[in-house]
């Protein structure tokens, strides 16, 4: 842990290095205009904002000015955005995308194309994940597309004046608080949803609003100092009232994401809570602020071993922020050391892991993964183990369709919900599971296109098992579902038997009698047969000849087509071939 404190106050034009004890200042930021909502760390830098200009920090230490932007605007809210490098700047009645390359330490903002417009901002709030903000004035709330440059949504105050916002992480709904101490959830983009109203304290007004999304929880902080932890899938059920000595307004809180405390900034002073241990101050942190100064805004630290703050000096009229080491935090209490360390983190977070405890398992990340007994699955918004459904024996979540493996001797069907029988499409793979069939089949016995028992509609069952627009050589449509073999002599059929021939399979068997019955017309007993069929075998269809000659060789083809094969080799004979061909000898 540091012992030395670094507080950064920076000037544009004149920087002027005064030593006071073991800090390090630098006074006279921004033209002595103090640092209210305009900072944040993004990229790789510390942004900050104030008399039209915005300025890129370095954050090492010492810290020193990396960039500048002189703007026509004058900047009252900085906020994250969900693209890298790049941020959200509102002013009192516009609000625009700005952007900070590291590479090439730039730093751009287009004035003259704001996202929106909205007169009075008091608040401006990036819906994580959702390219959408949410931008507050005492009257309105205002939901805005960011790439689309679209408003989504507009609803206005039906009673309390709105005074900041906040959005529950990873979800649809987000959150207002409002003079009269209540809160206002609402959800996107669910236009039935009906807003549901929280008042944690009445009488006084929300001034501070953020969610702990790990912990399910919304902070409130009001102007009488007062904080509390509302829990977001209770409602209005206070599960934290933290005691605080603050007699101030809370001026911001800011849950350190991914660690087990929160910020809030009341007065000259830097607070740190454990956001899950109760009613406790881990340190008051007295020291977090200089004499004579007001904290503003705690934010984001690059490193989750540090806090950033910005605040406004009362004398002289000079602002500034501090990027320092903070104490009396410790690790997450999942990290544990490890065989080839020995310290537990290397930073607050609950990625911050060398080690784990017992019963957790560490990932690359180092993320300490709780291990869950079978019966109980891992709920990773706040890394607890939660019972699994009553049909499930282990699970991925609380769903009937979320089961690993099955109570009750059942089936684990494909879609992860438990079965007396698997359904169709499936088949029994083994005691436990399911698997699928072919997928032209509706129930099988296995996975092979020709493991089919039933079929598909439009499909018939083929005698191979499989399953099939049309019956195959040697079979027909036995029924609406089923195919079924001709008899041995029919090559194509219409039905059973060996009276429903349509063709022979047999090549001496070539005619069908009237009666659907396939005869063999060169035997001795159909000679005289004076039927068409018999008759027509011994007549030749077709005779093509074609010749060519080339240099001294020359060749002649000749084509005979009948009917019944059987009767080739004797016409062959008896035909007068002389009278056929004509060949000319050179």
């Amino acid at each position: 842990m540091y012992s030395r404190v670094v507080l950064v106050l920076a000037s544009i034009t004149a920087i002027i290095d005064l030593i006071i004890g073991q800090q390090v200042s630098k006074t006279n930021i921004h033209g002595g205009v103090g640092i209210t909502k305009c900072l944040l760390a993004v990229d790789g830098a510390i942004i900050s904002g104030a008399d039209n200009n915005i300025v890129a920090w370095s954050e090492e230490n010492p810290i020193v000015m990396k960039t500048s932007l002189p703007v026509t605007i004058t900047p009252k809210i900085f906020r994250f955005s969900d693209v890298a490098g790049q941020f959200l700047v509102a002013t009192s009645d516009q609000f625009f995308v700005g952007t900070y390359n590291f590479t090439t330490n730039q730093l751009t903002l287009n004035t003259s194309d704001p996202i929106g417009s909205m007169p009075g901002i008091l608040d401006m709030v990036n819906m994580v994940f959702t390219n959408m903000i949410l931008v507050i004035n005492s009257t309105t709330l205002l939901l805005v597309d960011v790439p689309l440059m679209q408003v989504k949504g507009e609803f206005n105050v039906t009673s309390s004046p709105y005074t900041v916002g906040a959005f529950l992480d990873f979800s649809s709904y987000y959150t207002a608080g409002k003079v009269d101490g209540s809160l206002e959830l609402r959800s996107y983009p669910l236009p039935t949803f009906v807003p549901q109203v929280f008042t944690p304290q009445t009488g006084v007004a929300v001034s501070a609003l953020t969610t702990a999304w790990r912990y399910e929880l919304i902070l409130v902080g009001y102007a009488n100092g007062k904080i509390f932890g509302m829990d977001t899938k209770i409602g209005n059920a206070q599960l934290h009232t933290y005691t605080n000595p603050l007699t101030n307004s809370v001026t911001s809180i800011t849950w350190m994401n991914m660690t087990a405390y929160f910020m809030a900034t009341s007065g000259t002073t830097v607070y740190i809570y454990p956001v899950n241990a109760g009613p406790a101050i881990i340190n008051s942190a007295a020291n977090y602020a200089l004499p004579s100064s007001v904290v503003n805004i705690a934010v984001q630290p690059p490193n989750k071993k540090n806090i950033l703050y910005g605040f406004t000096h009362t004398t002289p009229n000079q602002g500034g922020f501090a990027f320092r080491p903070a104490t009396g935090m410790s690790c997450f209490p999942t990290c544990d050391i490890n065989a080839n360390s020995t310290e537990q983190c290397h930073d607050y977070s609950e990625y911050g892991c060398y080690g784990c405890v017992t019963g957790f398992e560490l990932e690359n990340s180092g993320f300490c993964n709780r291990e869950c007994v079978p019966g109980k699955y891992l709920f990773r918004n706040n890394n607890t183990c939660v019972d699994c459904h009553a049909e499930c024996k282990t699970c991925t979540g609380a769903s009937t369709l979320q089961c690993l493996e099955c109570n009750n001797n059942k089936l684990l069907a494909l879609n992860r919900s438990c079965q007396e029988h698997c359904p169709d499409n499936q088949y029994m793979l083994n005691t436990t599971h399911c698997a699928a069939c072919f997928p032209t089949c509706l129930t099988c016995s296995g996975f092979q296109k020709n493991e089919c028992l039933t079929c598909q509609p439009g499909r018939v069952l083929d005698t191979n098992g499989e399953c099939v627009v049309q019956c195959g050589a040697g079979r027909y449509k036995a029924n609406t579902t089923h195919c079924a073999l001709c008899d041995p002599g029919c090559a194509t059929c219409s039905g059973p038997g060996p009276t429903a021939c349509l063709s022979c399979y047999n090549p001496e068997y070539t005619y069908v009698t009237e009666a659907g019955i396939c005869i063999d017309c060169s035997s001795p007993i159909y000679v005289n047969y004076t039927a068409s069929n018999c008759n027509m075998t011994r007549e030749m269809t077709m005779i093509q000849k074609s010749t060519w000659n080339y240099d001294m060789f020359s060749s002649i083809s000749v084509e005979i087509v009948m009917p019944n094969r059987s009767f080739f080799r004797p016409t062959f004979y008896s035909m007068n071939w002389n009278n056929i061909l004509t060949v000319t000898y050179i």
